[in-house]
C-alpha cells in the first residue's frame, strides 16, 4: 500500500497553527491585564472630591491651603487618603506660619479683626509643633523670631481695636504694689528734698505740657514724667548724654525733629521737645498696647524692651510687671518711680 505523506501533514500543520495562536491570545491578555492593574493601583481624586476639601480649607474666611495640615492631627490621613505627615518638615512648618503671619497682616489692613487674630492663632499652634533641640540652632532662633513677630502683630492688633472703640488712649492704671511703696517711701525720706524742689519747678511747665498733651489724646498723668527724668530742669544732663526736659537722647531727638548744630540744641528747648516726647510716647503705646510697658521703653529704648519680650518665651504677652525682672535695674525702677509721682 502506498502512504499519502501529504494527506497526513496538512492537518498537522494546521492543528499547530490553532495551538500557536490560543498561546498567543493568553499571554497578550495577560499582559493587558497586568498593565491595567498597575494603572488602577493609584486612587484618582474627582471634582467632587476636590471640591469638599477646599470647602473643608476654610475656616472663618481663612484660607487654609496655605498650611495643608492646619486642620489634620500628625498622622491622620485627610479625606483623600493621602497622608504626607512625613514629608511635612519643620522647616516647612515654619515657612507656612511665616506666610500666615503676612496673611494676617493682610487681613488686618482690609479690617478683618477676628480673622487676622485667628490666622496668628494657627501660626503659633505650627511653631508649637517644630521639634527644637541642641542640635538644631538655627530652628530654634527662627521660632524665637516667629514668637516675637506673632506678639508684636497681636499686640499691634489689639491697640487698634483699643482705639477703634475708646478714640483716644486709655488712662494710665494706678497699680500699688511692694515696688511702687518703695519709691514713695524713698520719696518721702531720703529723695523727699528732689522731689518737694521739682515739684515746685512743674508749676513753670506743667500747664503747657498739659495743653500739648490734652492735644495728642494722651493721659494727663504723663505731665507728671518729667519730674523722674530731669526733676523739671530744662538742661538736666545724664551720665548717658540724654538732655533736657524730657531727657532726648540725640538719635532719639534728631528722630522726633529735634534739631541740633553748634548753635542750637532743640532737647533744652521747652516747648519744641515737649511736642517731641508726646509723639514719641504715642508711638510708644501703639506699639506696647499699654501704658507701663510703653514707659518703660521710653526710658531704656524700645528695641531693649521687644529683646526682653523676645526673650521670655513663656507668658510673653503678659503686662509690665512679667517683664520686669528681665529690664534693667534702672528701667524697672523707672515705671514704679513714676506711678509713686
Amino acid at each position: 500500500m502506498i502512504f499519502n505523506r501529504s494527506k497526513f501533514v496538512w492537518p498537522v500543520v494546521i492543528l499547530f497553527c490553532i495551538v500557536l495562536t490560543s498561546c498567543s491570545t493568553t499571554n497578550q491578555y495577560s499582559k493587558d491585564n497586568s498593565s491595567r492593574q498597575k494603572l488602577t493601583t493609584r486612587p484618582i481624586r474627582t471634582t467632587s472630591q476636590n471640591n469638599s476639601k477646599n470647602k473643608n480649607n476654610h475656616k472663618n474666611g481663612i484660607t487654609c491651603y496655605l498650611i495643608p495640615k492646619c486642620f489634620t492631627s500628625k498622622g491622620e490621613k485627610d479625606s483623600s487618603g493621602d497622608n504626607d505627615d512625613e514629608t511635612y518638615s519643620d522647616q516647612q512648618k515654619l515657612e507656612d506660619a511665616l506666610e500666615l503671619c503676612e496673611e494676617s497682616q493682610r487681613l488686618w489692613e482690609k479690617g478683618s479683626i477676628d480673622q487676622a487674630i485667628e490666622a496668628l492663632d494657627q501660626s503659633y499652634n505650627l511653631i508649637l509643633n517644630v521639634q527644637t533641640d541642641s542640635k538644631k540652632p538655627e530652628l530654634l532662633q527662627e521660632v524665637d523670631d516667629l514668637r516675637y513677630l506673632i506678639a508684636k502683630r497681636i499686640v499691634e492688633i489689639y491697640t487698634s481695636r483699643t482705639r477703634r472703640k475708646l478714640g483716644t488712649s486709655v488712662a494710665i492704671p494706678l497699680v500699688m504694689n511692694s515696688y511702687v511703696s518703695r519709691e514713695i517711701k524713698l520719696f518721702q525720706t531720703g529723695e523727699r528734698k528732689f522731689f518737694i524742689e521739682a515739684y515746685k519747678r512743674s508749676g513753670k511747665y506743667r500747664p503747657y505740657i498739659i495743653s500739648e498733651i490734652k492735644k495728642a489724646g494722651l493721659p494727663e498723668e504723663l505731665s507728671w514724667l518729667p519730674l523722674i527724668e530731669s526733676g523739671f530742669r530744662v538742661r538736666a544732663l545724664s551720665r548717658a548724654r540724654a538732655l533736657g526736659l524730657w531727657q532726648f537722647i540725640a538719635s532719639t531727638g534728631y528722630r522726633f525733629g529735634l534739631k541740633r548744630d553748634q548753635w542750637i540744641d532743640e532737647r533744652m528747648d521747652m516747648s519744641a521737645s515737649t511736642k517731641a516726647a508726646t509723639q514719641y510716647l504715642k508711638a510708644l503705646h501703639e506699639l506696647f498696647g499699654d501704658w507701663t510697658t510703653a514707659l518703660a521703653a521710653y526710658n531704656c529704648g524700645e528695641f531693649n524692651v521687644l529683646h526682653a519680650i523676645r526673650s521670655q518665651h513663656i507668658n510673653y504677652l503678659d503686662n509690665f510687671w512679667d517683664l520686669y525682672p528681665r529690664l534693667p535695674l534702672e528701667t524697672a525702677r523707672y515705671v514704679p518711680r513714676f506711678l509713686a509721682v
